[in-house]
């Protein structure tokens, strides 16, 4: 009796340690398929989940833009290239100062660049670079660009006295860049050559519209079209000069169906206008 209950308990003690083997094979089975199953899927490498960062009761996602300085010089270039009005060949473009960059939500937007009111794109030019964020406030960077514009331009080459008829050796064409010139200075030889000083003038200065006398854009009875307007009001009718006057001159001019003298501003060789 007591050997058949020996041989029991081996019997029943090998069988046990059986199922406890198969039962950890299978733990160790089911780790490792976990395992893969975390970093592979079908032979492909699973995407790692977007990282965001709570803030109070909001949840912000951290993807951003970054704009850089030179994003904002090449958006800058851009612009000028496409708006400045000289010819291409004689313009520099120079970068003087600029903002740093900014960072944008990962979102729509758009830009646009905004110059100051009525600039001639010469000079020293302040720029403005807004930045529309689809659902946010716009931001905005800056830029300060100096164009300078080669032209030519006549001088004086030796001192002239007033009333000095001009000949061409008493003058020289020059490149300047037009930023440091007047508004109305003279580029071409056949503007001066032959007309007369108004006044006194030194070597090196920039001959101008207004110490040039040019010729009368209208003389002593030409037969000119005089024009009155008040509103919508637009009244014209045939008029006689009575003194020559260059562009912009006021001049005396009888109106020949009322035969009553006036005075009109030249507009162009055959108009003039009564000025209320």
């Amino acid at each position: 009796m007591m050997k058949n209950s020996r041989k029991y308990l081996q019997m029943t003690g090998g069988a046990g340690n059986r199922q406890l083997v198969q039962k950890w094979c299978g733990m160790v089975l089911l780790g490792i398929l976990v395992m893969l199953f975390s970093f592979e899927k079908d032979g492909e490498t699973a995407e790692p989940a977007t990282v965001t960062q709570s803030v109070g009761s909001d949840t912000v996602d951290s993807a951003s833009i970054e704009i850089t300085r030179n994003m904002i010089e090449d958006i800058v270039m851009n612009f000028l290239n496409a708006k400045v009005p000289w010819d291409k060949s004689r313009v520099k473009i120079k970068l003087v100062q600029i903002s740093n960059g900014l960072t944008l939500p990962d979102m729509p937007y758009s830009y646009k660049v905004v110059p100051p009111n009525d600039t001639r794109y010469l000079g020293t030019v302040p720029l403005n670079v807004v930045f529309d964020i689809q659902g946010q406030p716009p931001k905005k960077v800056w830029a300060t660009v100096k164009i300078e514009v080669e032209t030519d331009v006549i001088v004086v080459n030796k001192p002239l006295n007033r009333n000095q008829a001009i000949e061409k050796e008493d003058v020289n064409v020059v490149s300047m860049d037009m930023a440091d010139l007047p508004s109305n200075y003279i580029s071409r030889l056949e503007d001066v050559v032959g007309k007369k000083t108004l006044r006194v003038m030194n070597p090196k200065e920039v001959f101008r519209t207004d110490i040039v006398e040019l010729p009368p854009v209208v003389k002593r009875k030409d037969r000119v079209s005089i024009v009155a307007e008040s509103g919508n009001l637009r009244i014209t009718a045939v008029g006689e000069v009575k003194e020559s006057g260059g562009m912009g001159d006021r001049v005396k001019v009888v109106n020949l169906n009322s035969n009553k003298e006036i005075f009109a501003r030249v507009l162009d060789s055959k108009t003039v206008r009564v000025e209320f």
